[in-house]
């Protein structure tokens, strides 16, 4: 699912360190997605969730992108 998200949204890695952390934050950032939708079938909620572009980031970064239109923002990988 990660390689199919990262070519859906071209996003490419310097290092393999990189990688790995971002995938343990997209991991962390799916089986959220994946909770709030089973939270909302069982309780007849039509609310979408999904994963966009955003998928591999902290919640931090990810609002610091809406804040501001920019993801330049120190976080741990």
């Amino acid at each position: 699912m990660f390689v199919g998200w990262k070519s859906k949204y071209g996003k490419n890695y310097k290092h393999a360190g990189k990688e790995e952390c971002r995938y343990k934050l997209f991991k962390g950032n799916r089986r959220y997605v994946v909770d709030h939708l089973n939270a909302a079938a069982a309780g007849g909620d039509e609310t979408a969730y999904g994963l966009n572009q955003f998928g591999d980031l902290t919640n931090a970064r990810s609002a610091a992108h809406a804040a501001t239109g920019t993801t330049r923002r120190r976080e741990s990988c």
